[in-house]
């Protein structure tokens, strides 16, 4: 680093660059698969694509964006924000320890005083405010440095050598205890180092399992391969051993959990026998009785599918009274309900949330699927109602395009969240109109459906400083479709060059493969390059070559003693 670096105002990725490397994250965020990102994430260059998708998928890093969903990456940090980014890395979190109006006062009070009363910030000042959060003690209460080293992402050698004290790094369980017939949980006082040895025995046998760790890696969940029997187990993680017992499964409660009941078929009434883990059992032995209190002869059926109770009351009256009563026979736990016969569901209120597009993009393009409409409906008991895919078969729910070329009502379906998903055929504009028939509602959006995304432009990266002749150059180069959002090369994509001098750089050597753009140089001189893309001519670089390098002169020579028979001593020449 040069004073020059030291003194440039920081932007918000290289900010976000300097806590994921901090946080031993780096590699995590330049290998993540981008499925979801903040809006203008194609503002940024392709470098910083899967770290930015990394960031909206991980917002505890500390950088979760504004609240228009952008994260303005190419904006300049300041103190505030870099101050909010390190609370987060040391446990605490806005609006629950402290507010964002007062996080430099809250900073301060826990011994990050650098950044207060700093409206801007340069890069040293990043540097100095990193090395300050270091022996600044977690909400966890140990040091940051300390649960640094404990997870490997600082080297504890290193870390005293620059004068930073590390406090016992030494695993220690803090409890340990099965929370279900297949499941340990084990708790620590401090986050266990990656790669830690687990080991699971009972009477000196080892026990197969998986296990998984929390985010904080404080707490570590065993999973057995099979149900564990009753008795006592040793867990060991890193050196540090904890023993717990584990006693017979037994039922401890059996719940009804239904509060409505229908005038309908098939109706699931929650029915659940769970054990001392709160984990469900067979219903096996199980008993349900089910009267009509208001008339016996309108008879209720009952039906055990699977491990789950469901109730036919369509040949009762709306208003019977309908008792059910369930039984365990080996524990006699029961429970019972009364329950009035209403009206089935059906849609009261109808509205759109909003339309969200498959891609990362945020655009709907031609040809192309699993893009949805989000459904917020109300029945007539306030309850969410989730749209089915036969309340469209079944015309309850109507669904009308202005443009069917463009998205046709038979590719719009309902899915198992309640909302619509659909396809597109041409590109246009469309306004989608759903009417719940019973009731005369409505509610409608208009979608735009974009042609899709072609190559428009090119955009070479950064070149070298020197290009010699008789060289094959690289360089990295960004793509752009109609719309400005970064693009990746296809094969068949058809890019053509021209130059201006053919003989320094010829045309016919330059290539774009995985985002690289090479080139020949044959002569020394200066050249323009331009690219052809779509009939548009479009300037691309335009360096100059120079001539080979070649030895300039000799600034010293070392002769080694050995290679000489009668040498006396090593000579340098000046």
């Amino acid at each position: 680093m040069d004073e020059a670096y030291l003194s440039m105002t920081p932007m918000r990725t290289n900010a976000a660059m300097i806590i994921l490397r901090l946080l031993g994250l780096e590699n995590d965020a330049l290998e993540h698969e981008k499925i979801s990102t903040f809006s203008d994430a194609s503002s940024a260059t392709a470098y910083w694509q899967p770290i930015l998708a990394y960031l909206y998928d991980n917002p505890d890093v500390g950088f979760s964006g504004y609240g228009d969903d952008t994260f303005r990456p190419n904006e300049s940090i300041n103190s505030q924000m870099l101050a909010k980014v390190l609370l987060t890395v040391l446990g605490y979190k806005q609006d629950v320890d402290f507010s964002w109006a007062d996080t430099l006062k809250f900073a301060d009070s826990i011994g990050l005083k650098s950044l207060v009363n700093k409206s801007t910030i340069t890069n040293n000042d990043v540097a100095i405010a990193l090395v300050e959060a270091l022996s600044i003690k977690t909400k966890g209460g140990y040091t940051f440095v300390t649960e640094l080293v404990v997870a490997d992402i600082i080297n504890i050698d290193q870390a005293e050598k620059y004068g930073f004290t590390v406090e016992t790094t030494q695993v220690e369980i803090k409890n340990a205890k099965a929370t279900g017939v297949k499941t340990i949980t084990v708790e620590f006082l401090m986050p266990i180092p990656k790669n830690s040895t687990v080991m699971l025995r009972k009477d000196f046998i080892g026990i197969s399992n998986t296990y998984t760790l929390s985010e904080n890696r404080r707490i570590l969940t065993i999973n057995t391969t099979a149900t564990m029997t009753p008795g006592q187990y040793t867990v060991a993680v890193a050196g540090s051993v904890a023993t717990f017992e584990v006693f017979n499964e037994k039922a401890s409660s059996l719940v009804i959990s239904t509060e409505r009941i229908y005038k309908d078929v098939l109706q699931n009434i929650g029915l659940k026998l769970l054990n001392q883990y709160g984990e469900e059992m067979p219903i096996t032995n199980v008993n349900i009785s089910v009267t009509n209190k208001t008339s016996g002869s309108r008879k209720i059926t009952v039906t055990k599918i699977d491990n789950e109770v469901y109730l036919d009351v369509s040949y009762a009256n709306l208003a019977d009274q309908i008792y059910i009563y369930a039984l365990d026979n080996s524990t006699l736990l029961n429970d019972s309900a009364l329950l009035t016969v209403q009206s089935v569901p059906s849609i009261k209120k109808i509205s759109i949330l909003g339309v969200e597009a498959s891609s990362d993009t945020n655009r709907i393009y031609e040809d192309t699927s699993s893009h949805i409409i989000k459904i917020q409906a109300y029945d007539q008991y306030g309850q969410k109602y989730f749209i089915r895919q036969s309340d469209i078969d079944k015309k309850n729910l109507l669904l009308i395009s202005s443009n069917n070329l463009c998205i046709s009502p038979s590719n719009i379906k309902a899915d198992i969240n309640g909302n619509l998903v659909f396809s597109t055929n041409m590109a246009g504009e469309v306004l989608i109109n759903i009417i719940v028939s019973s009731e005369g509602i409505s509610a409608s959006t208009t979608i735009a459906v974009y042609a899709a995304p072609v190559l428009s432009s090119i955009k070479v990266d950064q070149l070298p400083s020197t290009i010699f002749k008789n060289e094959r150059v690289e360089v990295g180069v960004i793509a752009y479709d109609q719309y400005g959002s970064i693009y990746e090369i296809k094969p068949t994509d058809i890019i053509g060059y021209t130059t201006t001098d053919p003989m320094i750089v010829p045309a016919a050597s330059i290539s774009v493969n995985r985002g690289v753009l090479s080139f020949n140089t044959l002569n020394s001189g200066e050249v323009s390059v331009n690219s052809r893309i779509n009939n548009s001519l479009m300037p691309l670089f335009t360096i100059k070559v120079n001539d080979g390098n070649v030895p300039y002169s000799i600034t010293s020579l070392d002769i080694p003693f050995s290679h000489f028979e009668k040498g006396i001593e090593n000579i340098q020449i000046p």
